[in-house]
């Protein structure tokens, strides 16, 4: 049975173990929302794509590019793609490159774009659809914060960390069934009834619908769901990023285990044994073990997740070093705001390897691993190259946005990078420099200033 207590009045419920059996189906038609009728938009114009229809399948997707959530890599490959059969190879060359730097790519995608790049300007090649290189799964863009520390003992085995994995394609049609508008108290709780685990307690406070199998309080959750809340309103605020229309679903859970088989049952992922969390974009969604009142792994995947309505294409020291700011913080202070401060990633990570720590330039312009574990390998593949350097990318995107953030130049950065459009520029790295040093300064210098100001922050980092 349900037992609802006072859901009327503040949204709260408990559900019992034979509570699935009761309801009927629901949702059986699609919610009308944003960002289905935007889907129709990008759909017209993959049609358009396939048809080799390039000027109208550009005019297409160039709208939904500018929409909520438009940026993403099977828009920029086809508009790419396109481009180079259109005789505008300059503009296609240029965002086919950019990808590579801006995205967070497999390397089958990375191998695709490689080939199509030699073959840009061949207008009678007909170019490989991005989403059967991806096996199906088009659209999807899912990662997961890892546990991170170091291995003290070698002798202990590693456990397998990786990102999370899709096990199918995805019906994204049903994903984004499950979207609610903000004030349907019935519908999102008829919703999540459906998705929550046996025993799961739901609370609805603003933007958020917070599913806790971890045995938070009520009084818990309120003060989870306030803080999200003044969260969401600070990322408004900060970055621009635009507020859903639509409940986003918070899962708490107790521990890997449960994430595991929220991930497996709700959103068809595989994910390793050392996530913490994960976002799930196509029902705004975020799973995270979380204990009391804590936020922090919440706030680090609300940011990867709530960025891309306004900054698809956010290139991975950004996306990463913000959201690691913001998982531990002060506030939200008087003004609203959330504070990033010093944490683990410093006194665990680079105080331990100072003198090896990678530089500014490199965490910017190199590729690195978006496994956020010291301990990463992946299963079915060569073992990683991951180990500290794997972990110290992390944590000197986080320390570079905390200076950043300390001299009150961080969303100068971020709006800076955020203007640059992929088709405009030959050398994607060369053009984030340049428009970080506009508001820097040399990065050579900043790297001085950068490692004294370290050193205050963490007076016990050995350099030696």
């Amino acid at each position: 049975m349900i037992i609802i207590g006072q859901s009327l009045l503040n949204g709260e419920l408990r559900l019992g173990r034979t509570v699935r059996s009761l309801l009927p189906l629901i949702l059986a038609m699609l919610i009308a929302s944003p960002v289905l009728a935007d889907n129709t938009l990008f759909e017209t114009g993959k049609t358009q794509w396939k048809a080799k229809q390039y000027s109208k399948s550009k005019q297409s997707l160039t709208q939904y590019r500018k929409l909520p959530y438009g940026k993403n890599p099977d828009v920029d490959y086809m508009l790419g793609t396109g481009d180079c059969r259109m005789n505008l190879r300059d503009e296609g060359f240029n965002r086919l490159m950019g990808m590579t730097q801006r995205y967070d790519l497999s390397p089958n995608v990375h191998k695709l774009i490689s080939n199509e790049l030699k073959t840009c300007g061949k207008q009678n090649v007909v170019p490989a659809d991005i989403a059967n290189v991806n096996k199906g799964i088009a659209g999807v863009w899912v990662r997961g914060k890892e546990s991170s520390y170091f291995k003290e003992d070698p002798k202990k085995k590693s456990l397998y960390t990786y990102t999370p994995r899709s096990m199918g394609a995805t019906d994204i049609a049903a994903m984004q069934s499950r979207l609610v508008p903000i004030g349907d108290v019935q519908k999102i709780e008829e919703s999540l009834t459906r998705l929550a685990p046996s025993g799961a307690r739901i609370k609805l406070i603003g933007n958020f619908a917070i599913i806790s199998s971890a045995g938070q309080t009520d009084a818990q959750l309120s003060t989870i769901a306030t803080r999200m809340n003044a969260y969401l309103d600070f990322l408004e605020q900060q970055y621009g990023v635009i507020r859903p229309e639509t409940y986003m679903t918070v899962y708490l859970v107790a521990n890997n285990t449960e994430l595991r088989k929220i991930a497996n049952k709700n959103h068809n992922l595989d994910v390793s044994a050392t996530t913490l969390g994960y976002h799930y974009p196509h029902d705004q969604s975020v799973v995270a073990v979380e204990s009391g009142t804590l936020t922090g792994t919440l706030q680090h995947e609300l940011f990867h997740m709530l960025v891309r309505s306004n900054f698809g294409d956010v290139p991975l020291w950004l996306d990463e070093g913000i959201a690691e700011l913001y998982e531990q913080t002060k506030g939200p202070e008087q003004n609203g705001r959330f504070v990033g401060v010093k944490n683990w990633r410093g006194s665990h990570v680079l105080v331990k390897s100072w003198p090896y720590h990678p530089k500014l330039i490199d965490v910017i312009s190199k590729p690195w691993s978006v496994t956020d574990s010291i301990n990463s390998i992946e299963p079915e593949t060569a073992p990683s190259y991951a180990t500290y350097a794997t972990a110290a990318n992390f944590a000197i995107a986080r320390y570079f946005a905390l200076w950043l953030q300390h001299t009150g130049k961080l969303v100068p950065v971020y709006q800076a990078v955020q203007a640059i459009e992929l088709d405009q520029n030959k050398d994607p790295i060369a053009a984030q420099i340049s428009a970080i040093e506009k508001i820097i300064g040399p990065l050579a210098q900043a790297q001085i200033e950068f490692d004294r100001w370290f050193l205050l922050v963490h007076p016990e980092t050995t350099q030696n």
